[in-house]
């Protein structure tokens, strides 16, 4: 009988190798898969999965180039089965497309960049990409947090060419005013009051995005300002001294 999983054959396997085709290392194995919920990517695990990417490069990412990526790599294995878990398991994970996950996303990602030749941009991804943006969003927290943790830069200043801003789609009968001063009226309801705020932050980090690239910053971004700029305000006691802006001026 042959093993479905390493295709080593036993000429006599035990009775637990007949009911599931599985030889007992890869069995030992297979129970020490890590469950997709359970799956956090790092950056040392990024490294290996973009040193998998770089030996299928502009192929297309497939159980054929991913087979054959592993098999010239056979250090990474141990690797993934100490991370992940077998290499099947590894395998069914890397080409899910239905329900996505961290190593999915991140594989089929660095393989459109081989294809396209630069680090795909929001708008890219939005064109041409089978996952969600939204999907890179919910699994990493942000699309500048991913890029991050892939080593790239989130600002795409060495993709040779300025990143594009993303136009912001004004909401529904709703027109952020010019002049800020005459934008909250004082009889708002509390939902149009969050909605409001809501809108105003997502243009002022159009707005610091946009001064990123006229200066080309070289520590801080205007971006980055701005939100660590809300991480501090959420720690703020609450305490009626700091409800007065006068008390930080």
């Amino acid at each position: 009988m042959r093993c479905k999983h390493c295709s080593k054959t036993f000429r006599t396997p035990p009775i637990e190798m007949r009911k599931t085709q599985v030889c007992s290392e890869c069995r030992s194995i297979t129970q020490n898969n890590v469950n997709v919920k359970d799956i956090d990517i790092s950056k040392g695990q990024a490294k290996i999965l973009k040193n998998i990417a770089r030996s299928i490069s502009d192929k297309d990412l497939s159980e054929f180039t991913l087979r054959k990526a592993l098999r010239e790599k056979p250090e990474i294995i141990h690797f993934i089965n100490e991370n992940w878990g077998n290499r099947e398991y590894f395998i069914k994970l890397a080409l899910e497309n239905k329900h996505s996950n961290p190593i999915s996303l991140i594989l089929y990602f660095l393989n459109l960049k081989y294809k396209i030749n630069e680090v795909p941009t929001k708008e890219k991804m939005n064109d041409i990409s089978k996952f969600y943006l939204s999907e890179y969003e919910y699994k990493f927290g942000t699309w500048e947090k991913f890029l991050d943790l892939l080593g790239f830069d989130p600002w795409y200043r060495n993709n040779g060419k300025q990143k594009e801003i993303p136009k912001i789609k004004p909401h529904k009968n709703k027109i952020i005013q010019k002049n800020v001063q005459n934008y909250f009226t004082g009889n708002e309801s509390k939902i149009e009051m969050i909605e409001k705020i809501k809108l105003l932050k997502t243009e002022i980090k159009s707005l610091c995005e946009k001064k990123d690239l006229d200066e080309n910053y070289s520590e801080y971004s205007y971006r980055e300002m701005f939100d660590l700029l809300q991480e501090y305000l959420k720690i703020l006691p609450n305490e009626t001294k700091y409800n007065n802006v006068n008390y930080f001026l």
